[in-house]
């Protein structure tokens, strides 16, 4: 069963979300804006009115929400495509591995002429399985790794 909505819609519904709720945050420093001088006189009389610096940063800073909400709500382009943009991770090379050249043990044929010299030094695992071995080759051989 499909989504009702697609990932495009999605993101263009949470855009106009986000551009509804600046509106609202302008609209309300624009009322506070507004309001505010008559505000502080009801309550504390004849304070005087705020600085003209006071007023230039509280208008710019409502222009500057009603500015992000009409870009959110009309256009929002860049947005949306930093929302849709997929980061494509590139692929590791695959290693090319050797071919084995024993199917029973899966060693190549370097790998097999070390695993000789090993097991004629070890005489105690001539006498085990092949399987058994090359478990006891590779065990050998992780352990100097670890003590390298």
């Amino acid at each position: 069963m499909e989504s009702p909505l697609s990932r495009s819609q999605l993101c263009w519904t949470i855009i106009r979300v986000i551009g509804l709720f600046f509106s609202f945050t302008g609209i309300i420093n624009l009322v506070v804006f507004i309001g505010a001088p008559s505000l502080l006189w009801i309550l504390f009389g004849e304070v005087g009115l705020p600085s003209v610096s006071v007023w230039i940063v509280a208008l710019l800073q409502s222009l500057g929400w009603l500015l992000l909400a009409f870009y959110f709500l009309r256009h929002g382009n860049w947005v949306h495509d930093l929302l849709m943009f997929d980061c494509v991770v590139p692929q590791a090379i695959p290693v090319l591995k050797k071919a084995p050249i024993d199917p029973k043990t899966g060693l190549t044929a370097e790998e097999l002429e070390i695993f000789r010299e090993w097991r004629d030094g070890n005489p105690t695992v001539r006498y085990m399985e092949i399987e058994d071995q090359v478990a006891h080759y590779r065990d050998s051989k992780a352990e100097t790794r670890l003590f390298d």
